[in-house]
């Protein structure tokens, strides 16, 4: 099954780590996450970082980088966070069985 969570604050890292874990057990789901809002503040959070390689794929907000002056693109991609807007999040929404927003 395809999930896609659209993650809008960096307080909501707790949970996200759960619900990542609780769907990752499932070997059979692909999990893609979408950082948008205060929640591309993650990008600076070195246990998010971390559960990255659990993740299918993950996209950041372009306009929410630049909002919050998170500048280090070069290292995003390192972690293989794509740059992105709403375009690929209504992308990644739209061929996933469910949605989680938080």
């Amino acid at each position: 099954m395809k999930w896609h969570l659209i993650l809008t604050d960096e307080k909501s890292f707790e949970l996200a780590v759960c619900i990542i874990s609780k769907l990752k057990n499932d070997k059979k789901n692909n999990v893609s996450v979408f950082l948008t809002g205060r929640g591309v503040l993650l990008v600076n959070n070195s246990k998010f970082l971390s559960l990255l390689k659990k993740l299918d794929r993950c996209v950041a907000c372009e306009f929410s980088l630049e909002k919050y002056g998170i500048e280090k693109r070069s290292e995003l991609i390192k972690y293989n966070i794509d740059i992105g807007g709403q375009f690929q999040n209504a992308e990644l929404v739209s061929i996933s069985n469910a949605c989680i927003c938080i």
